[in-house]
């Protein structure tokens, strides 16, 4: 019982751990918002047309739910969800 217990403790440390660390933050990753993801405009646009001809960072933008894309090629993030 005592063995299984302790088990359980460092498997769910473990998990914890690795959870935890996944959360860090990439360097490599940046990520856009245009007037609180309502708009694909003003400097962040700009910033990303640029960034994606002369970086190979990963380029995000953040959206509203009901906001049109225009890109397939682009990574959307909704705003307001746990991703």
């Amino acid at each position: 019982m005592i063995k299984t217990t302790i088990k359980k403790l460092i498997e769910h440390s473990i998990y914890t751990t690795f959870k935890l660390l996944s959360k860090l933050p990439n360097k490599n990753l940046i990520y856009f918002e245009s007037f609180h993801g309502k708009q694909y405009s003003d400097n962040p646009k700009a910033l990303y047309e640029y960034l994606t001809e002369h970086s190979d960072a990963q380029l995000i933008w953040g959206v509203k739910k009901d906001m049109n894309t225009y890109s397939n090629s682009t990574m959307y993030h909704m705003l307001q969800s746990f991703q």
